[in-house]
Parts: C-alpha cells; sequence; structure tokens
C-alpha cells in the first residue's frame, strides 16, 4: 500500500510543467503505439483497452510505462546500470485499474498483482513511474513490507515507513525502491523526459519521514 507523502503534485493534462521548463512529451499516437504494439503484450490488465484517449487514465498509465522504458542511465563505476523495465515485467503479472482505495493511496499489490488507485492517475508523471516501480518491490519474495513509523509526521502510523534506509541501494521496502528510482533519475538520467527537479522534490519528501532508521549524515547528503 502506498501513498507517498501528504499533498499529492496534481498534473491532470498529458502536459508535464517542471518547476522552471516545461517538459517534451512524446505525442499520444507514439503513446498509443507503444500501448497496443508492445505493453498490451508484455503485460495483462483487467479493463477495456478498445478505447485509447488523451489524455486519459489510460495514456497516463501507459506513459508511465513507456518513461520506465525509455529512460536510460550511464553505468555506475562498477559498470551498472538499472534496466527498470525488465524489473517490472519479471515481477508483475496483472495491472488492475477502478481498485478500491483508502483515500491517499495510489496503489497497492495482491500477490504478483498492482492495483492502481484513482490518485495514482492524477499524481505527477514521476511519480507515476517510481510508484509502479515502488510497488513491484512489494511483489519480490524477499520484501520485508512497510512497518510502523517511530517519530515524524507519521508517527505511529503502521504501514506508512520502511524500517531502514538503504542509501539508495535496492534493499528493504518500497521507500527504498523509490529512492533507488529517482536517484538514478536525478543522478544518471539521460536522454530522457523526466524532471530532475521534480524527482528530486520527491526524496525530499520521503528523507527523513518515511524511514525509521536514517542517520543525519544520510539526511543530510540525500536532501537538496
Amino acid at each position: 500500500m502506498f501513498s507517498k507523502r501528504l499533498s499529492v503534485i496534481a498534473f491532470l493534462s498529458f502536459n508535464l510543467i517542471g518547476s522552471m521548463q516545461a517538459w517534451a512529451v512524446p505525442t499520444c499516437g507514439e503513446v498509443q503505439n507503444y500501448w497496443y504494439g508492445k505493453y498490451l503484450k508484455d503485460f495483462s490488465v483487467t479493463w477495456d483497452t478498445t478505447t485509447f484517449v488523451c489524455p486519459g487514465n489510460e495514456a497516463r498509465f501507459a506513459l508511465a510505462l513507456y518513461d520506465i522504458e525509455m529512460t536510460t542511465f550511464r553505468p555506475n563505476s562498477s559498470g551498472y546500470s538499472p534496466d527498470f523495465y525488465r524489473l517490472v515485467f519479471d515481477n508483475v503479472v496483472h495491472f488492475n485499474g477502478g481498485a478500491n482505495c483508502t483515500s491517499g493511496i495510489l496503489a497497492y499489490t495482491h500477490g504478483s498483482d498492482i492495483n492502481l488507485c484513482a490518485a495514482f492517475f492524477a499524481d505527477s508523471r514521476e511519480d507515476r513511474a517510481s510508484t509502479i516501480i515502488h510497488e513491484t518491490r512489494h511483489t519480490q519474495a524477499d520484501d520485508p513490507r512497510h512497518v510502523m513509523c517511530v517519530g515524524g509526521p507519521y508517527n505511529g502510523a503502521a504501514g506508512a515507513c520502511d524500517n531502514t534506509f538503504e542509501h539508495g541501494t535496492w534493499g528493504d521496502s518500497g521507500y527504498n525502491a523509490d529512492i533507488f528510482f529517482l536517484s538514478w533519475v536525478v543522478r544518471s538520467g539521460q536522454g530522457n523526459e523526466l524532471s530532475k527537479s521534480v524527482a528530486q522534490s520527491v526524496i525530499n519528501s520521503m528523507i527523513p519521514d518515511r524511514f525509521n532508521n536514517i542517520t543525519d549524515e544520510e539526511i543530510s547528503a540525500w536532501r537538496d
């Protein structure tokens, strides 16, 4: 179950306006071609796919898959760069729309299925992509799941924090998965259309609020 922060940055049109500049968007036709030519073959969805309208929920979801697939990353010093589309492809069986969700929840998992809530489709382009990565982490057998928050604005909230901050590596649960994805966007994204400033603002909103065990040094290093 996932609600990134108290206030959702909503972009209801198919265009993204970043904090300082407008970011290009593939045409509706281009996204539609990927939707019918690739994404519906790679993933099972549980809603009627006979129509495709921009802007629209189906287009917003397809754009999130497009961003996950098309955003590329410069390899790190060890020669590693993540393939987030492959990660989702290998772990998620179904995407379900129109989920029955409590207020503020973006998405939640059931087994290998990801259920998308109404708030998901009203979220920012960057958040939609990171939410899919976040929920993909929950489909993995070794995911320890979220825990009750200790301290901070979510103190006492069950399932609202990760136990330990993994300093940008793939570990612990879904909020760490967000940081892993967003930090690659901020630091190593190339040839992509995601806003680094929006990605950094999401990181800022999570640290330190979503991690029970995080050091002052880590907070200083990750918050902009």
